[in-house]
């Protein structure tokens, strides 16, 4: 009877640090490739819900400041444009509203054309005010959520085959590890 091969012993003394390294290598890209805090550079399906559009005054900003009547709150108009478009897009909001989510940059409520035809304005001159930013934030529409749920699937399909690759990579150095060999034959 044949006493069992030591796996330090034969062909393999040579090779075992060379696959150590090979498997700590592939079990550190297994996090790399779909896991940890890395997920977020690496996964397919994080760049896609990852996306959020770049918001800020136009450069002719036609910026117009009033005053409502019987408050002490002020309406801020001006135009906005997106990034990678050439929209101008007329905005409104009120200032002391919507001050926190000026200041961590968030995107305002803004109102609507109806909710402007009931108040009662009066406009005022920019030397009477104060200093303030106006909107530049991040943001997804409705027709950017569309896109991000039809590519959702293709993006997962594609982080699943990145993980597998590493397990699949993984499990044949395990396997030639133990010194087994696989051939192909006609």
């Amino acid at each position: 009877m044949k006493e069992p091969q030591n796996r330090m012993t034969g062909n393999n003394k040579n090779s075992y640090p060379i696959i150590l390294l090979v498997s700590i290598l592939c079990f550190h890209s297994l996090f790399i490739a779909g896991g940890c805090s890395s997920v977020k550079e690496h996964s397919v399906t994080y760049e896609v819900w990852g996306y959020e559009a770049h918001y800020e005054p136009a450069p002719d900003v036609d910026l117009r400041i009033f005053t409502i009547k019987d408050s002490d709150e002020y309406l801020v108009q001006y135009n906005e444009k997106r990034e990678f478009s050439d929209t101008i897009t007329r905005r409104s909001f009120l200032l002391k509203a919507n001050a926190d989510l000026l200041k961590d940059r968030e995107k305002p409520i803004f109102l609507s054309k109806s909710e402007l035809d009931n108040l009662d304005l009066q406009e005022i001159t920019l030397s009477h005010f104060g200093i303030y930013d106006l909107p530049d934030y991040y943001s997804r529409n409705f027709w950017e959520d569309i896109r991000c749920m039809a590519l959702t699937p293709g993006a997962v399909a594609v982080d699943l085959l990145k993980v597998s690759a590493v397990i699949a990579v993984m499990g044949a150095v395990g396997f030639l590890e133990r010194g087994y060999s696989y051939s192909f034959s006609p």
